[in-house]
């Protein structure tokens, strides 16, 4: 069984977890299951498992699906920054089992505060599954006698309760008849990502008892999505996860970072390693001996795990097209020397490996520890470091592990540094070589000026690759992340959006190019296919524009 309870917090979580009991919070799941991975995705946000009580599991990322074995443990966000006064604000979760941050449903706003009942919270304690073939047949038959929509479609979260004083637009849907509303027996139809997809909406304003941050007023409207993909064996080992974080409140916070954290544990937990591929913006896990023991492991030719920072915050405004192929933040982030002024969006910033115990580069308990660690630092707040060259020289670094992948030393200031540059776990840091063992890890972005009633996105990737050839999982899984990079980049503002059903004319669709998105004046398609095809442009809410 995974142990992650350190005796430092005993306690508190017997405390917690008995209070959560008491107000039987259990937030409502369901699976993505579309492809060959089967992922769970709970109503707060948690995603893949959930405690069920203090000693056991749900594990929810079983790869290849029908198998029961999984190579993801959970991953959450973590939010952080400083608000006018310089005062931390700061949201983010581990495992769910001494408190929650995070919780279901949109937020009310009035006279500056930001608020979220306990009844709207038991009411928005729902996910939405969606395939695009179910949208398909709606969008076939909502004018026939007697059509009835399936229950997701019919309660599609498309407008808040304007008498809450919630936002007026929520969930992303097509307005067939343009009058701003959702109906979907008018033929308003939700506008999903995929070929099947799961959506949810969670907010950070109450109680926070598992960091004990203060909250930002955050909004976060998530969707979870796959492709069922006959083209491509990358896409049909993938998950994706987009989610848009609403500044809902009047403050603006500066020096903020966003983080992905996850616990990848490949089969049984206690023999991986943990490496950062920079040029790829994504952390990745694998096994540290060739053979996953146990009744849970994978046995010879174990899968690799990543999850992969697609894309993440705005960059602050520059009033300019910041160039590419620097060593800079052009490295993996996007929209650098494309022409378009102001739309680069940050990557991969900043990577660290978490150790399941108490010591500085174990896990953190309290806000300021989690913000230390987005911020580059260890728990205890000094900088992070790694040794780099064979006289023992110690420089402060982004990366952990990196593992050849940041040839022009971005992580390390530009400076040439050869054990950072080979650094990973079988090699250690400066010659001491790490035993494979449990590991987890958080991918960061920023930082960045997140302005009042503001918007922004983060898109991720997870990445499971297993190579029976030649036990080089690793590889294979280079190779997949790559191509779902590549793809991603050519829309990354729409990449996924469903407007009429992939399976309808996927080969197709796959050979379309729109740029710029978002566009102001003029927007370009481009397609290499001879068929002719309808095009529909929408507005960021949905709307028929053209």
């Amino acid at each position: 069984m995974k142990q992650i309870i350190t005796l430092s917090f005993l306690l508190t979580l017997s405390q917690c977890v008995f209070s959560q009991k008491n107000n039987s919070i259990t937030f409502e799941k369901a699976s993505l299951d579309i492809n060959n991975i089967k992922a769970n995705i709970n109503a707060n946000g948690n995603l893949f498992n959930r405690a069920t009580d203090t000693s056991d599991y749900e594990l929810g990322f079983e790869f290849p699906i029908g198998s029961s074995k999984h190579t993801m443990f959970n991953s959450t966000l973590w939010i952080g920054g400083l608000d006018q006064n310089d005062e931390l604000r700061f949201s983010g979760e581990l495992y769910n089992l001494v408190g929650n941050d995070f919780w279901n449903g949109p937020v009310s706003m009035e006279n500056g505060l930001v608020s979220c009942s306990e009844t709207t919270a038991n009411q928005w304690n729902k996910v939405w599954k969606l395939s695009a073939e179910e949208i398909a047949w709606h969008i076939q038959h909502y004018g026939d006698w007697g059509y009835i929509p399936t229950e997701n479609i019919a309660t599609w979260p498309g407008h808040g309760d304007i008498n809450l004083n919630q936002s007026a637009n929520l969930a992303p849907f097509v307005d067939i008849d343009n009058d701003q509303i959702y109906n979907p027996m008018n033929g308003d139809y939700p506008l999903i990502k995929g070929d099947q997809c799961i959506y949810f909406i969670f907010n950070d304003v109450k109680q926070h008892s598992e960091s004990k941050g203060d909250s930002l007023g955050l909004e976060i409207h998530g969707m979870a999505y796959a492709f069922n993909s006959t083209e491509s064996e990358a896409i049909s080992n993938t998950i994706f996860v987009n989610y848009k974080i609403y500044n809902r409140s009047n403050n603006e916070y500066h020096d903020t970072y966003i983080g992905a954290f996850t616990d990848m544990d490949i089969g049984y937990f206690l023999d991986d390693y943990f490496a950062t591929e920079v040029q790829l913006g994504a952390i990745y896990q694998y096994n540290g001996d060739g053979f996953d023991e146990g009744e849970s492991g994978y046995g010879n030719n174990p899968p690799a795990q990543a999850m992969a920072l697609l894309a993440g915050p705005l960059m602050n405004e520059n009033n300019m097209d910041d160039p590419s192929g620097g060593c800079d933040a052009s490295i993996n982030g996007i929209g650098f020397g494309d022409g378009i002024v102001d739309n680069e969006r940050l990557g991969l910033t900043g990577s660290r490996r978490i150790n399941n115990d108490v010591d500085n580069f174990g896990l953190p308990h309290v806000a300021q520890e989690y913000y230390n660690i987005l911020s580059g630092k260890y728990i205890d707040g000094q900088d992070t470091r790694v040794f780099c060259d064979d006289s023992l020289t110690v420089v402060h670094c982004k990366f952990a592990q990196p593992a050849n992948s940041d040839p022009c030393y971005w992580g390390v200031g530009g400076q040439t540094c050869p054990v950072y540059a080979n650094w990973s776990d079988e090699t250690g840091n400066g010659g001491f070589p790490n035993p494979p063992g449990e590991r987890s890890g958080v991918a960061i972005s920023g930082p960045f000026s997140f302005k009042a009633n503001s918007v922004q996105n983060i898109d991720l990737a997870f990445v499971s690759a297993r190579d029976f050839s030649d036990s080089n999982s690793v590889a294979l899984l280079k190779t997949y992340l790559s191509e779902i990079r590549n793809t991603f980049i050519t829309n990354p503002n729409g990449f996924g959006d469903n407007y009429v059903g992939i399976h309808q004319n996927k080969s197709k669709l796959d050979k379309l190019f729109v740029y710029p998105n978002p566009a102001k004046e003029y927007l370009t398609l481009s397609k290499t296919i001879s068929p002719a095809n309808e095009f529909v442009i929408l507005d960021s809410f949905g709307r028929l524009m053209k």
